[in-house]
């Protein structure tokens, strides 16, 4: 009924043509042809993806995602963030959307140690009653703000300085993601993830600061992305010093004078900082980011469901 097609993200550009048409039928809006690089294509890890295909030739479903680095107690290892599993209309709810994840682990399993996903409510229901979705064990903490902010006199501040990053400067991200490594799984925030992520992106335009000690080394990294009069936090990677991330998001913040102000991040790392001058509300988007289960993969899943996230760990902003 179904041929089954695995892929490294190398589409020619006729399966390309048949992707996008999929995701339109799918989804019921377009994606460009230059998301759909940035997504497969360039990421510098690469990617997995299970296509399947009708007698006829045509694409009628898709499973896979990015293959990026992690870090776990100071070591590395890969996993998969699984996004635009889609089946074609006519194809729903006729077992192709099982039988596709089915081939995809078959494939994949040994290749990465984790694999996760950000779906929304619907996708996550469905997801959770077959079995395929583990809820992250700390969930997601959404913070906000629509005041001004004021900048707190702190005493060691000037023993800091905070500036937009320099190419130099991305090896030291990964540093800071090794030593929050040994509390929780994080993603590695590698030069060449940074590079794809963030400055290669087609369609959006991001902006990364850190807060450096007197003697240049980071000690805080953030990411944002401007929407119309709202700042979006899209990446976060904290000191443990509560006060250094505490002068971290005060500078980020006020360098930004924007009505409203967002946040994103993983409960987990509430224990160790606090996020301060934003208020915590319920999530908004119905976002429930998850480990993405499979029998293969099962015995992976009990560390790995407290990794700390971002949204730089998805691909929604």
């Amino acid at each position: 009924m179904w041929i089954f097609k695995a892929s490294n993200g190398k589409l020619s550009s006729s399966v390309q043509k048949k992707f996008l048409f999929l995701w339109e039928q799918a989804f019921g809006r377009k994606m460009s042809s230059h998301l759909l690089k940035w997504k497969y294509q360039l990421p510098p890890f690469g990617a997995q993806m299970m296509l399947a295909y009708d007698m006829e030739g045509n694409l009628c479903g898709h499973f896979g995602g990015q293959v990026f680095e992690a870090l776990w107690q100071g070591k590395t290892y890969l996993i998969t963030h699984l996004t635009d599993a889609m089946i074609h209309p006519a194809w729903q709810k006729k077992g192709l959307y099982p039988e596709l994840v089915k081939k995809f682990f078959l494939y994949f399993a040994e290749n990465s140690q984790f694999f996760y996903g950000y779906p929304g409510l619907y996708h996550f229901k469905v997801g959770k009653k077959r079995g395929f979705f583990r809820p992250f064990n700390q969930g997601v903490a959404y913070f906000e703000s629509t005041s001004s902010i004021s900048k707190k006199k702190f005493l060691r501040r000037y023993f800091y300085s905070f500036r937009a990053l320099e190419v130099r400067d991305l090896k030291q991200v990964s540093e800071c993601c090794k030593k929050l490594s040994y509390y929780m799984p994080i993603l590695k925030r590698s030069k060449e993830f940074l590079f794809w992520r963030f400055m290669r992106h087609p369609e959006n335009t991001y902006f990364m600061y850190g807060l450096f000690s007197f003697s240049g080394k980071l000690k805080g990294f953030v990411s944002v992305k401007k929407n119309k009069e709202e700042l979006i936090i899209v990446d976060l990677v904290p000191s443990l010093e509560e006060e250094e991330t505490d002068i971290l998001l005060q500078e980020t913040l006020s360098l930004f004078p924007y009505k409203r102000y967002q946040l994103w991040i993983s409960k987990n790392i509430l224990y160790f900082v606090k996020i301060k001058y934003l208020k915590s509300y319920h999530e908004p988007l119905g976002i429930y980011p998850c480990a993405v289960s499979h029998p293969y993969v099962e015995d992976k899943l009990m560390s790995w469901r407290e990794m700390f996230y971002t949204m730089a760990d998805a691909d929604i902003f």
